[in-house]
């Protein structure tokens, strides 16, 4: 089951990198040509980014420390 928390959590992780990557060059197009909302799409890029990174980690921890990761 740690096997499975790791490799979940990595494969959700670099998806999560891919997209925030996505949305902050989605984020970064729209704000050059002036669009409306371009900010709330960096923000929420930045965000997912932020979460991907805590996705990978967490994956980690729950091979390494199966008891601090069910915290």
């Amino acid at each position: 089951m740690r096997i499975a928390a790791l490799i979940l959590g990595l494969i959700g992780g670099v998806i999560g990198l891919f997209a925030a990557g996505l949305a902050l060059g989605i984020g970064a197009i729209g704000g050059a040509t002036g669009a409306q909302g371009s900010g709330t799409v960096v923000g929420l890029g930045w965000a997912a980014l932020a979460l991907s990174v805590v996705g990978i980690v967490g994956g980690a921890l729950a091979l390494a420390k199966p008891r601090a990761a069910a915290l």
